[in-house]
Parts: C-alpha cells; structure tokens; sequence
C-alpha cells in the first residue's frame, strides 16, 4: 500500500505548479497539519482495503479518497471546491505508473458537492473518491 500512496503523491505534486499545496500526507498524518498554521491547501489520503481485481493473481482494485483541504485564503468554501475539481482533473483516468508499480485504471467515482468545515484543522474540506486498478511491476 505504501507503494501506491507514493505513487498517488507524486501525481498530486503537479498541483504545486497550480496552487499553493503545502501538504499532501496520509490521513494517519492529519495533525500534522493541525500544528502547521501557515498552510492554504493541503491533502490526506485514505485507501480503502486493496481488492483482487476480478479474481486475477496480483491485480488489485483500491477505492481512495482524496481529501481536500483550504484555509487562510478569501472564501476558503468555494476554494475548496475548486480545489477538488482540480484534483479530479489531474487523477481521472491518469497513468501515474512508476517503476515499482504499473497502473492499469483510475476512474473518478465521487465527490461531495458541499464543503465542509473541519474544526481540527479550522479549514473548508471536500473530498474526490477514485478506483484505482493496479498491479506491483
């Protein structure tokens, strides 16, 4: 799984060249962010539990959820979702492969159309699901 979160990272790094994103972390990490008060976007990462894809050896299915994060900007609410329809942008139906994995699908599956205040993080959160099809190289 660790493979796969980098991999996914990586991809997301693309939005420093777009927007101010500070932070792209695991969700195990959010208090991470909670210390840092300086940041205006951010992202954690959660997997769902991998799935064998269609009952083929060492191809897997994982279900992420991209969550989304802005704070400390003019309507950090509406941002956010912007925000997310950039990330949804970036990720659905990418080829993010590296040489540690290879994959074969992503496709966007959800997002929820209202932001959200986070009281943690004091930030404006929505998030993006994606199903992701791959496989270790």
């Amino acid at each position: 799984m660790n493979v796969l979160l980098k991999c996914v990272a990586n991809k997301l790094i693309e939005l420093t060249r777009i927007l101010d994103v500070n932070h792209i972390k695991p969700i195990s990490q959010i208090n991470d962010l909670k210390n840092d008060k300086t940041w205006k976007y951010a992202i954690t990462l959660e997997f769902d539990n991998n799935q064998p894809y269609k009952k083929r050896k060492g191809k897997y299915e994982t279900l992420i959820f991209v969550n989304c994060y802005a704070r400390n900007i003019t309507n950090p609410d509406m941002a956010v979702l912007a925000f997310v329809n950039e990330v949804i942008g970036l990720l659905d139906e990418a080829d993010f492969s590296n040489e540690d994995i290879k994959i074969y699908a992503v496709k966007y599956r959800a997002c929820y159309p209202q932001p959200e205040k986070n009281s943690l993080l004091d930030a404006w959160q929505s998030f993006a699901a994606f199903l992701v099809r791959w496989t270790m190289k």
